[in-house]
């Protein structure tokens, strides 16, 4: 038994981290906990794993670094900064407990986070683990928010400095009682909803 091996076990599956004499410390895979001890006899009928299979049970894809952000990289090492001193004392909870305790001060971020990064990152020992989803924007407007977007800048947006109150008013005599513009009953609207419609 080696350090960093994964075994399979009672289905679960198990990353050794330290081995020292009869036990070692490992942490399961696929459920959220910190690592254990376990006698080393526990794993004797136990098969092992390769990286790249547990990779794709846990669906992590590593990719180039040169594709990487540089926004992504940044987070990445400073998860990893913040981490990197508990890696020392991870054979010992209570020292382990008070070190995250620390730098979760000290970072102005919840113990949980730190766990969950440190947790991440001995089950899958790849720095990529800690990198932030990438943001998927989603710039398609709704007919509802083109047509409200269309009248504040008829209306809102011009050169006659107003405040909202007296263009949505100027907007509403403009209708002649109709109050439609482009299908929209602009007198239902709230005027707190008009600058982010929804």
């Amino acid at each position: 038994m080696k350090r960093n091996e994964i075994y399979t076990h009672e289905d679960h599956i198990y990353r050794i981290l330290i081995v020292k004499e009869e036990n070692c410390l490992v942490i399961d895979c696929k459920n959220n906990t910190m690592p254990v001890w376990r006698p080393i006899m526990t794993f004797g009928d136990a098969s092992t794993m390769t990286d790249e299979d547990l990779y794709t049970l846990l669906d992590f894809k590593p990719v180039e670094d040169d594709t990487i952000s540089p926004e992504r990289k940044k987070v990445m090492h400073e998860r990893y900064t913040m981490i990197a001193p508990v890696l020392s004392f991870i054979r010992d909870e209570n020292t382990r407990s008070h070190v995250i305790n620390i730098i979760a001060a000290e970072n102005n971020i919840s113990k949980q986070s730190i766990r969950s990064f440190l947790k991440k990152y001995m089950v899958i020992q790849n720095i990529q683990v800690l990198l932030p989803k990438e943001r998927e924007y989603d710039t398609a407007l709704t007919k509802d928010q083109k047509n409200i977007r269309w009248s504040l800048n008829k209306f809102f947006y011009t050169c006659m400095v107003s405040i909202l109150m007296k263009q949505h008013g100027l907007l509403i005599n403009c209708l002649d009682g109709s109050y439609q513009i482009k299908g929209v009953n602009i007198s239902a609207i709230p005027l707190n909803r008009l600058l982010s419609w929804e």
